[in-house]
């Protein structure tokens, strides 16, 4: 059964638990609802290596199917360094440090809204 509840900041909240569960480093959450309407948040997080950025992707997807939630798109790079998962309201980047620092995300959207940085518990 679908979670309906499941969009926007709870969807974002929902995915930054699971990557942080699964040690995903430095996971900021974007609010740009303000800048596109293509999506509400964006969620980045750096991964040591593509091996646990597919671990991550992979445990992403399976706890969203179990709640009746599934991805609109999927792309990857041909490494699997930056894997970007589209559900609507939340787009998921993983991204190893190197691709994270080239492509540098944040920066575009720092001087319009200052990324939300969520600390580990």
């Amino acid at each position: 059964m679908a979670d309906h509840n499941l969009e926007g900041k709870v969807l974002a909240d929902y995915i930054v638990k699971i990557i942080k569960d699964k040690k995903g480093r430095d996971v900021k959450r974007i609010n740009v609802k303000k800048l596109t309407i293509l999506t509400e948040y964006l969620v980045i997080s750096t991964v040591e290596v593509a091996e646990q950025g597919r671990a991550i992707y992979h445990e992403i997807e399976k706890s969203l199917k179990q709640k009746g939630k599934w991805h609109l798109a999927i792309e990857r790079d041909t490494s699997d360094e930056w894997i970007v998962i589209d559900y609507g309201s939340v787009i998921v980047h993983l991204m190893t440090e190197e691709k994270r620092h080239y492509y540098d995300l944040e920066d575009i959207f720092k001087s319009i809204r200052r990324a939300e940085s969520l600390k580990a518990s």
